[in-house]
């Protein structure tokens, strides 16, 4: 009947305890010690366990945001290959190394943009590595009435090459062009890194005469900085009543050969690029900061751009996270959105993109419709801005690349605003992650010290302000809205409020907070020797740190936490240090039990040359306090170990179980499982019984499936329509999909 999976690291009495080491950066002359704390009905957070003696442990750090690293992007435009025709269902190898000043070594990954025109039949094209084998995957599809242009971040063989296949039977003419690169090893030069967005419309409808240019600036507009920025990831569209091509370059650079896009009359077209920021030059002494948007034809055309991110100068403040190309693969493979309907895509684990969250992926997106509309990518959770991702076009197969930031139950959303159905084929193409993590803060400063640990790849930096709050922060997934509020005043303590109330968590802390520019808040320590920091977290939950000065500094820290009625604190039971968040719940037969909400996992403490240390916690109604034991300690070799300072200190917290669920584990519905799910009585009763059938779930846990029987029910009918499967995430209860021909869909 029903597979299941578990996953955890260590399960006693039904707990989980999954790990997730951490260590410091490399250059930091401190001392870390964090205490990973979960609050009620909150994400269990990965820490590593607690010694019982000093320990050494290795860094696994980034470099320094000002140093060269392999995956940074480095900015070039060049033609690869010139107008060459491709013969029907062919492959040919290209040589990119060395091409289009692309550099002649060590070549990562290169931003790609395709354009081809069919001879005399329609087809499509596929580009991937020499290393790999050929994917299922589409880099883009072409037609006969005018060229198609289509951007992808494609991996690059060792040897420096590509492969193309022309899948149509006929043959097809082609241009290469390139607009930037990685590089497997570190550069001579440092490059940039990528931080995405929110897609942002920064020009929109605005016309562009016959052969003209218009200069377009960036930096500034929200959510792109005014500075630090080398170039932008954005979204073109296109719409004239005559024909030609449009290109998208920084200022200051000659006119590039290769057209962003080539538009029909009265059509919608769209690509992505990635469009350097202009500098002076002899060609320009005005282009700094601007971007060229260039139609050459003889009608005016009207442009729209949206950003979904964008690339860091080198020595840029804000720190975003490296490029990771991939072996193209088919995620989702042509699924039917309705008109007016969207679909959400689980991306994480798929495609070789990885399980943790990274900051954003690269997608291609192939659509087919009987009539004409505009498809938007969005992360899940976020409101859809509408802008568009894929134009497509009756009777015409179309490809488009973008990047998406992943929204927080791993998922982003595919909406069809078109008033016709549409068949979508999504393929992984990149993701970003891995970021280069050193401080971004000015050094030796509080901030520095903490970035330099936690890194800032998960720090929410899409935060408002209010007149009591430095820092406010949203996350929206689907299991409702987590709104994290970090005070102006340290005495206001943090505030993290879901659909299931509100957690209030006190600070060891004074006076007022200072925002670092990657979203770290200071506040001075309540007594001299330490002070606190918060860090709100992309996933809706938030860091609160402690940063010890020296050896004088106290080694206890107390946290006074404000549950909802009816829930506390106690000391867990297995002697791990752990501390467990229960509500007691009057079952069925009337029995009084205590139920697991959440659990606030074992401290930690790491020292710069990474060393772990000792760190417990005690309970006192309804305050945490964290202990922290530096005392030298002998190791295996007769060396007396001492901690060297400072010293940082991690409790996390984010609401995000549904009630009883925080347990994990996962089960696959086949299809006429999925068929069956469509009826809320069915997972009353039977979806009961499977439940109670994964190891660690007690009855009273399970029977919180009767309370969520609607929502999943839904989700059935939805993904049983989509020629999918249904599966169920615990501890979150989250339904996602599984397309067919995954694991037990069948």
């Amino acid at each position: 009947m029903f597979r299941h999976v578990r996953r955890w690291a260590h399960a006693a009495a039904g707990r989980i305890r999954p790990v997730r080491p951490r260590t410091p950066r490399h250059g930091l002359t401190g001392m870390v010690a964090a205490a990973g704390v979960l609050g009620a009905m909150l994400v269990p957070l990965s820490v590593p366990a607690t010694a019982t003696a000093a320990t050494t442990t290795t860094s696994t750090v980034g470099a320094t945001a000002t140093s060269a690293a392999a995956g940074q992007w480095h900015m070039v435009r060049g033609r690869i290959m010139d107008n060459v025709e491709v013969a029907g269902n062919t492959t040919v190898t290209v040589t990119v190394a060395g091409k289009g000043w692309l550099p002649s070594s060590n070549l990562a990954s290169v931003a790609l943009n395709i354009g081809a025109e069919g001879r005399s039949t329609t087809g499509s094209l596929k580009v991937y590595s020499t290393d790999d084998t050929e994917p299922a995957s589409t880099a883009m599809s072409y037609g006969t009435d005018n060229y198609q242009a289509n951007l992808v971040i494609t991996k690059v063989g060792a040897d420096g090459r590509i492969k193309l296949v022309n899948t149509g039977s006929g043959a097809v003419r082609v241009y290469l062009d390139d607009q930037g690169y990685t590089l497997t090893t570190a550069g001579s030069t440092v490059g940039g890194t990528y931080v995405p967005v929110d897609p942002t419309q920064i020009l929109n409808n605005v016309t562009v005469a016959a052969n003209s240019t218009y200069r377009m600036t960036p930096l500034g507009q929200s959510p792109v900085p005014s500075s630090g920025v080398q170039a932008v990831s954005v979204s073109v569209t296109a719409l004239s009543t005559g024909t030609g091509t449009v290109r998208v370059y920084g200022a200051g650079d000659i006119t590039p050969a290769d057209a962003t896009l080539d538009y029909a009359a009265d059509t919608i077209d769209q690509n992505f690029a990635i469009a350097k920021i202009g500098t002076n030059t002899l060609l320009d002494s005005a282009g700094a900061g601007v971007v060229n948007i260039n139609n050459f034809g003889f009608s005016p055309v009207t442009i729209s751009v949206a950003v979904t991110g964008y690339f860091t100068s080198g020595t840029a403040s804000t720190t975003g996270a490296l490029v990771h190309a991939l072996t193209p693969s088919r995620i989702a493979d042509t699924v039917s959105i309705a008109a007016g309907d969207d679909f959400a895509l689980p991306v994480l684990g798929q495609g070789g993109i990885p399980t943790s969250k990274p900051a954003a992926v690269g997608l291609n997106l192939t659509a087919d419709s009987a009539g004409a509309g505009v498809i938007t990518v969005s992360s899940a959770g976020l409101t859809d801005t509408g802008f568009n991702t894929v134009a497509y076009h009756a009777d015409a197969p179309i490809s488009t690349f973008t990047t998406a930031r992943v929204g927080c139950s791993g998922q982003v959303v595919l909406t069809n605003t078109g008033s016709s159905a549409v068949t979508v084929s999504v393929d992984a193409y990149a993701y970003f992650g891995n970021p280069d993590t050193t401080a971004t803060s000015a050094d030796g400063t509080t901030a520095a010290t903490v970035e330099n640990v936690t890194g800032v790849s998960d720090i929410n930096q899409r935060t408002t302000s209010d007149a009591g709050n430095v820092a406010v922060s949203s996350c929206t997934d689907d299991m409702g809205t987590n709104t994290v509020e970090v005070p102006r005043t340290a005495s206001s303590g943090v505030s993290l409020t879901s659909m299931y109330g509100t957690i209030k968590v006190g600070l060891p802390a004074t006076g007022t907070g200072t925002r670092s520019v990657t979203g770290t808040v200071v506040y001075p320590g309540s007594q001299s020797g330490y002070s606190t920091a918060v860090q709100p977290t992309d996933d809706g939950g938030f860091r609160a740190l402690v940063t010890l000065d020296g050896s004088s500094s106290p080694t206890s820290y107390d946290f006074p936490v404000t549950l909802p009625a009816g829930v506390r604190m106690v000391a867990g039971d297995d002697s791990d240090g752990t501390v467990d968040i229960v509500q007691d719940v009057t079952a069925a037969d009337g029995t009084t039990e205590a139920q697991p909400l959440g659990v606030i996992e074992e401290p930690w403490a790491t020292d710069a040359a990474g060393v772990s240390w000792p760190a417990t916690y005690t309970v006192n109604g309804s305050t945490l306090t964290l202990h922290v034991d530096l005392t030298p300690v002998t190791d295996a070799s007769g060396t007396t170990v001492s901690p060297t300072f400072p010293v940082v200190a991690d409790p996390r917290w984010k609401w995000s179980c549904w009630r009883v669920f925080c347990y994990k584990g996962t089960l696959y519905l086949n299809r006429g499982e999925t068929a069956n799910a469509r009826n809320a009585g069915w997972i009353s009763n039977t979806l009961f019984e499977a439940c109670t059938m994964i190891p660690g779930l007690a009855g009273a846990i399970c029977r919180a499936l009767h309370w969520y029987s609607s929502y999943l029910a839904g989700r059935a009918t939805r993904y049983y329509a989509w020629g999918g499967c249904l599966k169920i995430v615990l501890p979150y209860g989250i339904a996602q999909y599984q397309q067919r021909g995954a694991y037990n869909c069948s």
